[in-house]
């Protein structure tokens, strides 16, 4: 089982590649995750970036679209890519999932400065509250965007889903 750092609360095999890297890739990496350029910092790694943390409730908006999230729980300390929604993958009950992730502010549906990170996972249903998840960060896909209410993020979402997919294809995921 893999166990999380304090420090920035990413899983540990990912601590030691970076700790291996050289003062100019270490740079290059947190600059690729800061403009979002998820792809770009997993080859520099050599592995697929991911954070880890405890599934927490939130408001539980998405469910009431048919569209229920997990809300990881994340210091504030954490190192995290570039806010914005991304495509993702993790282990559920031994298999690979595939979910897009909301990482940043909600402002379609709140208007807290808090950032907060929430997957809709595509081909999953289960309790995860409580459970330590770990996601994998495949893919930008865009900001965050101010929609008018809770449907029209719903009908972006399925955009995302589309997009998502799509690039799973092209990259033969």
């Amino acid at each position: 089982m893999n166990s999380i750092s304090d420090k920035n609360y990413i899983v540990k095999p990912l601590e030691k590649k970076l700790e291996n890297l050289s003062e100019t890739d270490n740079v290059k990496f947190r600059e690729y995750l800061a403009s979002g350029d998820i792809i770009s910092a997993n080859k520099l790694i050599g592995t697929q970036f991911s954070i880890s943390g405890p599934v927490v409730h939130g408001k539980g908006l998405g469910r009431t679209v048919g569209m229920p999230t997990a809300n990881i729980k994340v210091p504030e300390d954490s190192l995290l890519p570039l806010s914005g929604v991304y495509g993702v993958s993790s282990i559920l009950d031994g298999r690979r999932v595939a979910g897009l992730v909301n990482l940043g502010t909600r402002p379609s549906v709140d208007d807290s400065s808090k950032i907060t990170i929430e997957v809709y996972f595509l081909d999953f249903e289960g309790d995860l509250y409580g459970r330590e998840i770990s996601i994998s960060f495949l893919h930008y896909l865009r900001p965050i965007l101010k929609l008018p209410g809770i449907e029209a993020v719903k009908e972006q979402v399925l955009k995302d889903v589309v997009a998502f997919k799509e690039f799973l294809k092209e990259e033969n995921c």
